[in-house]
């Protein structure tokens, strides 16, 4: 499973690629070009539902990394993950 940050980066670059595919369809509508502007907005609508799997993914990620870190912070008495180990490794 990817974490929380590549999921995050991968739906931005689908956002941007969805981007392109709404302008390539908006692109060769005008020109009249209906083959083009029919393949350009299959792909967008393809590009939007692989983005909406991605959000999807990302947020779960987010909700488990912050339950993650709830979990965490109350196992070690409210200190931030990276602080407790910090402590725990200097009084080792």
């Amino acid at each position: 499973m990817a974490d929380e940050k590549t999921l995050r980066r991968e739906f931005q670059q689908m956002q941007d690629l969805c981007d392109y595919w709404a302008c390539r369809a908006a692109d060769a509508a005008i020109a009249r070009e209906d083959t083009m502007a029919r393949e350009a907005r299959a792909n967008y609508r393809e590009c939007r539902r692989a983005a909406a799997v991605l959000q999807r993914a990302w947020e779960d990620a987010h909700r488990r990394s912050q339950w993650l870190r709830r979990r965490w912070q109350d196992a070690s008495g409210g200190q931030e993950p990276l602080m407790a180990i910090t402590r725990q490794r200097s009084a080792d």
